[in-house]
């Protein structure tokens, strides 16, 4: 009868697939307790085998809550000791049926594995238990087969990683256990790694890596890893990619704190291990390429940080395997130039092929003799200039530069060494490389004509980061080689295709710069002034990390402190200059790879179409002086002897000249390239931080009034804005003169100049100030408008010059804002007229604010305030909505490029955030914003400046009130104002969760989400912990849920918005808060399971402290059975967490109540 009822038990025990529950988990649990005491016979041996079966997938997957809770309790009250052994019966009893060979389980483990998984805080006892199955004869056969060692790792990370298994770590022995459960791992780690369950030995490298990380067994595990590079070196078994990836982490990990320690000799197994890199590297990458499968992509990456992380550390290498070093690092340049160089495919994607390329650089790095010191090899044959060489006579070389492909980013939380390929283009790689070897040897010889033309093909005189290499890697040539293009044949982009060399003569003649007097886009120029690159240089800057002199130059620190007078705002009863610090800091990131947050990066939509000034006004220049008189060049040659910088001679008599015909080209084409916008881009760069580019724009300057006060210009009578254009630039002309005349004064004044560091040298009172870039554009677009009378500032501008009477006309608001006061506060009579010229105040400051120097300037002048009154009064007028966006930009450019200073003036003194949050409190959004793009504009507006708050100000984690910390009282309201826009939208009226949003309404979802954010990084995280429970908040539940109902599609924004939500104190309950807290707690919880494992730590506590929050005030929760359900899920996850265990309980106790 025993045998019978056993045998229907067993054919009806469900499958570990199968949804129905036939039987209770508990039950399943007191029969496999049962039978597990005596494993007599074959048929109870299978039912128990069965049953734990079930049990452990039940605790792996995770499906049933309350299931795995109440097994767990039953196993606590039994006690885990007793568990522990009926498991050993079960060791025992499997290791006889499957003859010695470890059954497979579900992701590799068996119930005790999963059970310590889940909470091993009750098996502190475990470790003896391991250690005393070595000493018994009847366990040493499951010891040989490996079956405890997936319990002996489970332990050893659970201890590490369970937040309520401290007890266990602090005791005396935990230390000298787990040494000794780790050397049995280590003992069998090549018959893992050889093996065929992936599972196990993922989790016994896991093991010997935390215990590694914690400084355990460095010296053992350094020298079992020798032995298996050497084993798979001599190995014909190929192993995964994977797995050899996370036998490189587990090396890196012990590497590290073996180079701190001098007692230990770790450069063995540091060269051996790179040798391996050096043979999978190509493996994979090939593999990747044939299989047509994206899924090795991420491996390629992690495998190409490997390479980096070991070769960075080749001073450390092994001396005596010099030659296999060599040969293995001259054997990866050529193999990831091969496939660094290749078109990018559905397969591979441009980062790879940047890896690759950057990968070259790095070798290059490491080989190169100037980087060679008493302690470092070098590594590789292979030279720069044969390097370079390959590149050029690539097949695939002029695809590589002119294709423009879209990096995949490809993030994977919790693994490092993710972002080594991150946000790389192989076209910017390319140029980076070849910089790095023009730069690093000089006997580079010269390029062939067709690699120019793939270079220049590629060039579009901008400022954008590949026109910025480019231009490098010109002048690295010219520098080392012999420059095959001239001055004048410097064709970009779609010049180059439309004046070809081999159509244009090259005998040096006035026509030869016709190509690049039409290439001028007037567009382009307009561009420019509006976020002009204020810190361009005429001389290309060397790039951190990119050349191998990347460093900041001395020359130039010098050139931008010696000018005391390139700071101030005219007046001489105030400071002139700029803080030394502050500009130092300043001129250090000008020489650095400019990055996403640069203040002089292009924040338009698409590619920067912003021309170079560097590169633009040479060729200016040089168009200029070509078509100049021969009579006018030898009058500016006698005062280049003389040392004067006297001004043109306005009674030249062109009449005397011997050829007219010059002074007619010449004038003709001083027009063509004002026309074009030439001139007006060389008065906007006297606002360049660099002192010779500011003298190339003052000679552009003078040549231009030359050719205004010819006599023959004034024949040409279709060039009726002459006059105009003559009145703007002589007043310009004697504006910077009275300014070096006031200048001169002082210098003679002050005891020989010592105190404004006037050296006595001639040239140092020849200095060019530096204009702030809101006067010189606003001269530049003056220069635009006066050529067009149709335009609507013509009289304005026109009336503007008319009125400077002072010195003959001179301009002496340079250090001012020019025309802004008397146009933003417009007394028109037409009302039209008014609004256009406040509007065209407030573009003009969004142009001229293009650093922190500029928004001293203006926020001397009181700005800031001026326009945060204006929106206040205005904001309620239906008419002046456009205005208000300008407005709205604007204050957003000052924080955004203002730098310190503008967070500490707008921010800290006037209140910005007050404000922010003041003007939308008490009114109703949709009559403030009723377009979806006028509440991005203002929700920008409020990230920019949350985001300048959290920069300026120190958020330590003591819990300490700091001043600093305690002075964020904005982010709450700042947070239900972020909430209530977003809910006001369009996209939100629809019922329908899952609709798609596009345009403006996705801006709108990713700025809330930003906002949101910034807000929640900004607070303190104990501040805000304690705002949940004890302050008052001024959101609803209802619209919390509200907005996360709406984010729950968007995977990539819930995470962050969820836990911003979370961290939001509440406004007072209502009726209807029972409904949205059972809706909140349900789709936060279902987000938290959904991205098992990789769910952050941070996010899961956040929200057990809002979830106990709910429950406390909305006793609704505990009755219902799927919030119960999903909560019991989160157990394992609490185990993690400080406190979390403590926050659980409490919340199991609310709902057994």
């Amino acid at each position: 009868l025993e045998t019978f009822l056993l045998s229907v038990i067993l054919k009806t025990t469900p499958d570990i697939s199968a949804r129905t529950k036939r039987f209770s988990l508990v039950e399943v649990f007191e029969l496999w307790a049962i039978l597990s005491e005596d494993l007599s016979t074959q048929l109870i041996s299978e039912l128990a085998f069965c049953l734990e079966e079930i049990l452990s997938a039940s605790f792996a997957k995770n499906n049933d809550g309350w299931g795995t809770w109440n097994v767990y309790k039953r196993i606590c009250d039994i006690s885990a000791q007793k568990f522990s052994k009926l498991c050993w019966n079960s060791f025992e009893k499997n290791n006889l049926l499957c003859n010695g060979s470890r059954p497979a389980f579900v992701n590799g483990k068996d119930i005790l594995s999963e059970v310590i998984n889940y909470d091993c805080s009750k098996f502190d006892f475990l470790p003896d238990m391991l250690i005393n199955a070595e000493s018994n004869s009847e366990m040493m056969p499951i010891l040989d087969c490996g079956y405890l060692d997936p319990i002996a790792a489970t332990y050893v990370l659970q201890v590490f990683s369970q937040k309520n298994a401290e007890s266990i770590k602090a005791t005396s022995g935990f230390a000298n256990a787990a040494e000794h459960i780790g050397k049995r791992l280590l003992s069998r780690l090549l018959a893992h790694i050889e093996g065929d369950d992936d599972n196990v030995t993922d989790l016994v490298l896991e093991a010997i890596q935390t215990l590694c990380l914690n400084k355990l067994m460095l010296l053992e595990t350094s020298n079992k890893l020798v032995e298996l590079m050497d084993h798979l070196r001599n190995s014909r078994k190929n192993i995964s990619i994977d797995r050899e990836i996370r036998i490189f982490d587990l090396t890196s990990c012990v590497i590290s704190p073996l180079l701190s320690s001098e007692l230990l000799d770790s450069s063995t197994l540091l060269t051996k291990t790179f040798l391996r890199i050096c043979a999978v590297f190509p493996k994979c990458l090939k593999r990747m390429k044939r299989s047509r499968h994206d899924t090795l992509e991420y491996s390629t990456t992690q495998l190409m940080y490997s390479f980096s992380f070991f070769l960075l550390r080749s001073e450390y290498f092994d001396k005596s395997m010099i030659n296999e070093l060599s040969t293995a690092v001259d054997n990866s340049i050529v193999f990831c130039l091969k496939y660094g160089m290749m078109e990018p495919d559905n397969v591979t994607s441009c980062s790879i092929l940047g890896g690759c390329l950057k990968m070259v650089r790095l070798m290059l790095s490491q080989s190169s003799p100037r980087n060679s010191s008493e302690h470092r090899i070098s590594l590789g044959n292979m030279s720069p200039a044969h390097v370079h060489a390959l590149i050029v006579s690539h097949s695939s070389f002029r695809s590589a530069l002119v294709g423009r492909c879209t990096v995949t980013e490809k993030k994977v939380d919790g693994l490092a060494g993710s972002k080594f390929c991150e946000g790389l283009t192989q076209r910017i790689e390319l140029l980076s490389l070849m910089i790095y070897c023009a730069s690093l040897d000089v006997e580079i010889t010269t390029t062939s004509k067709k690699a120019w033309d793939a270079l220049l093909s590629v060039f579009n005189a901008s400022t954008s980061p590949c026109d910025k290499l480019i231009r490098r890697l010109l002048f690295l040539y010219e520098k080392h080689t012999s420059f095959p293009v001239q001055m004048n044949e410097l064709r970009w982009g779609q010049t180059n295709v439309k004046y070809s060399s081999d159509n244009v003569s090259s005998n040096g003649t006035s026509h030869d710069w016709d190509w690049f007097v039409d290439s001028i886009d007037l567009g382009r120029v307009r561009s420019t002034l509006s976020q002009f690159p204020v810190s361009d240089t005429l001389k290309p800057i060397s790039l951190v990390g990119i050349d191998s002199c990347g460093k900041i130059p001395v020359h130039s620190i010098h050139l931008s402190l010696d000018n005391e007078d390139d700071y101030g705002n005219g007046s001489d009863n105030e400071s002139r200059d700029y803080d030394q610090r502050t500009r130092s800091n300043e001129l250090q990131r000008v020489n650095e790879w400019p990055t996403e947050n640069d203040v002089g990066g292009w924040r338009g939509p698409g590619e920067d179409p912003r021309y170079s000034p560097g590169f633009i006004l040479p060729l200016i220049l040089a168009t200029m002086e070509t078509f100049l008189p021969m009579a006018v060049a030898s009058k500016y040659e006698r005062e280049k002897h003389e040392n004067e910088l006297s001004a043109p001679d306005e009674s030249f008599n062109a009449k005397n000249e011997a050829d007219n015909v010059q002074h007619i080209e010449f004038c003709q084409t001083c027009r063509r390239l004002y026309s074009n916008g030439a001139i007006s881009l060389a008065v906007a760069s006297l606002s360049s931080q660099c002192p010779s580019l500011r003298k190339v724009a003052l000679s552009i300057c003078g040549l231009f009034l030359e050719s205004l006060q010819m006599q023959k210009s004034s024949s040409l009578k279709d060039w009726r804005e002459r006059p105009q254009l003559e009145m703007l630039m002589s007043s310009i002309q004697r504006g910077l003169s009275v300014r070096r005349s006031i200048r001169i004064k002082k210098l003679q004044g002050s005891s020989g100049g010592a105190a404004l560091r006037y050296d006595g040298d001639v040239t140092s009172k020849l200095n060019v100030p530096m204009v702030p870039a809101f006067s010189a554009v606003f001269l530049a677009k003056a220069l635009l408008i006066l050529s067009r009378p149709a335009d609507d500032m013509y009289g304005q501008m026109n009336r503007y010059f008319l009125r400077l009477t002072h010195f003959h006309g001179a301009f002496q608001d340079f250090f001012g804002l020019p025309g802004f006061l008397s146009l933003y506060c417009s007394s028109a009579d037409e009302l039209m007229r008014c609004k256009s010229e406040r509007n065209w105040a407030l573009q003009s400051l969004i142009d001229g604010a293009v650093d922190e120097f500029s928004f001293r300037i203006i926020a001397r002048h009181h700005v800031p305030e001026l326009i945060m009154s204006s929106v206040g009064s205005q904001i309620d007028s239906p008419g002046k909505k456009g205005e208000m966006l300008i407005a709205i930009d604007a204050l957003r450019t000052l924080i955004e490029r203002g730098g310190p200073s503008a967070i500490s003036h707008m921010v800290m003194r006037q209140g910005l955030l007050s404000w922010l949050h003041g003007i939308v409190n008490w009114r109703k959004v949709f009559a403030l914003f009723p377009f979806d793009d006028m509440k991005c504009k203002f929700l920008r507006l409020i990230v920019a400046a949350v985001k300048s708050h959290r920069s300026h100000t120190s958020t330590p984690d003591d819990g300490q009130k700091h001043p600093s910390i305690s002075a964020f009282y904005e982010g709450v309201p700042l947070a239900d104002v972020v909430i209530r826009i977003f809910l006001d939208s369009k996209v939100n009226t629809d019922t329908d969760v899952n609709v798609s949003i596009n345009g403006y309404q996705t801006e709108l979802y990713e700025l809330t989400c930003d906002a949101l954010w910034e807000v929640y990084l900004t607070t303190p995280q104990k501040i805000m912990g304690n705002r949940c429970s004890e302050c008052h908040g001024m959101t609803t539940l209802d619209d919390m849920t509200s907005v996360l109902e709406k984010f729950a599609t968007h995977k990539q924004m819930c995470a962050r918005v969820l836990a911003a939500l979370c961290a939001l104190p509440l406004a007072s309950s209502s009726a209807r808060d029972d409904d949205s807290a059972n809706t909140f707690c349900d789709i936060a919880l279902g987000f938290i399971l959904s991205k098992l494992p990789t769910t952050s730590s941070d996010l899961v506590a956040i929200c057990l402290r809002r979830i106990l929050d709910l429950i406390q005030n909305h006793g609704i929760l505990a009755s219902d059975p799927n919030f119960s359900s999903r909560f019991m899920k989160t157990r394992t996850l609490a185990t993690k967490l400080e406190d979390g265990v403590t926050v659980w309980n409490e919340i199991f106790k609310l709902l057994n109540k």
